[in-house]
């Protein structure tokens, strides 16, 4: 029973049963029709028969045409049961269609604002297993084009509020500065600082931007990660130095198949962000350990720490950590976001736990295989 049920709300179940069934219905129809002509004119036949003896028989000509008469009949109800069967079987195919022209019509008139209201409408559409699921395919459709509008809408937002900032800094310096003597070199000195400041403030935001929303093939190649790791450290030390935070390196000779340069910008922002978010004498500790089937790399840091409620957000283009922990640390919340980024472009996994006593922990996981 529950075969037969789904048989009959499957659309190829249906217009099979259609087709079978005008089919089947025509066929005795025109049977029907040829079986009583034919007794019609097998009895005009037996009436004009002339019997002279036991063995000769007389047709005459109205006979014949009879025969032919049958013949043109017989072509008649074959091209009429066609004609007749094609009209009923159109008429069918329609009636049976029409959910997908139903459709065709509410996908055309969908746009960005009403996604929402017509995927229910959409959902109530199916009435077959094909139409179920190519609504349910439309939907997914539905759900990603709105998730990735919603994103691209609340990036637009948090790029103007990121550059609201800085232009609203300089144009208030600006305007003090026009209220104050000119001849003031203390004035214009600050004044300067402070549009150089804040200009490089939005410079490293666009710049952060344009690398998160570009999109870039990888080029995979062998990579030494060893030293690739050595030189990203070197070109931290001067920050770590000014931070007095020590570095502390426990790398395995690896080479991994990966997109260097990618890679190197990804290392960095962690490793970055483990010196920039420490306390003053602290240390970050980073380890390379290979595996038969996979890399494990770790940085860990003994600095202020990232809250249950924070670990769920810190990929999140633009979500910073509370500052007031750290008021003297500026950010963009873009480092993080652009690193979760390539790390799943080049298929490196990422977790973050919590440094004992105090710290966070990045560990990266390579898959070999």
């Amino acid at each position: 029973m529950k075969k037969s049920f789904k048989w009959t709300r499957s659309i190829i179940g249906q217009l099979s049963l259609a087709i079978l069934s005008v089919f089947t219905v025509m066929t005795v129809l025109s049977n029907m029709a040829i079986n009583w002509y034919q007794t019609y004119l097998t009895h005009q036949l037996m009436e004009s028969v002339e019997a002279v003896d036991a063995q000769t028989v007389f047709v005459d000509d109205s006979s014949i045409r009879s025969m032919w008469e049958f013949r043109l009949f017989s072509l008649s109800v074959l091209v009429l049961t066609l004609i007749v069967g094609s009209a009923i079987l159109y008429l069918l195919i329609r009636k049976i269609m029409k959910p997908f022209r139903d459709l065709a019509n509410k996908v055309e008139a969908i746009n960005i604002d009403t996604i929402s209201q017509h995927q229910q409408e959409l959902a109530m559409t199916g009435r077959s297993m094909e139409m179920e699921q190519l609504t349910t395919a439309f939907n997914k459709s539905l759900d990603k084009i709105s998730s990735s509008y919603e994103h691209q809408r609340q990036f637009s937002n948090d790029v103007a509020h990121e550059l609201r900032l800085p232009l609203a800094i300089m144009r208030s310096k600006l305007d003090l500065y026009q209220k104050q003597s000119s001849e003031d070199p203390q004035a214009s000195a600050a004044l300067f600082q402070t549009m150089d400041k804040s200009v490089d403030r939005l410079t490293q935001l666009v710049e952060g931007v344009l690398l998160f929303s570009r999109q870039v093939e990888p080029k995979l190649a062998w990579v030494d990660l060893t030293g690739l790791l050595e030189e990203v450290c070197f070109d931290l030390e001067e920050m770590a130095e000014q931070k007095q935070v020590e570095l502390s390196l426990e790398l395995e000779d690896c080479e991994i198949q990966t997109d260097d340069q990618l890679l190197a910008r990804a290392l960095y922002n962690l490793i970055e962000n483990a010196i920039k978010y420490n306390v003053t004498n602290g240390r970050v500790e980073i380890s390379l350990f290979s595996r038969a089937d996979r890399v494990n790399l770790t940085i860990a840091d003994t600095g202020f720490g990232i809250s249950k409620e924070d670990k769920k957000h810190i990929f999140d283009l633009f979500y910073r950590v509370d500052q007031s922990r750290n008021s003297e640390v500026e950010g963009y919340g873009i480092g993080l976001s652009l690193t979760a980024k390539i790390l799943d472009q080049l298929g490196i996994s990422i977790q973050v736990t919590d440094n004992d006593p105090k710290g966070s922990v990045f560990q990266l996981t390579f898959n070999l295989k």
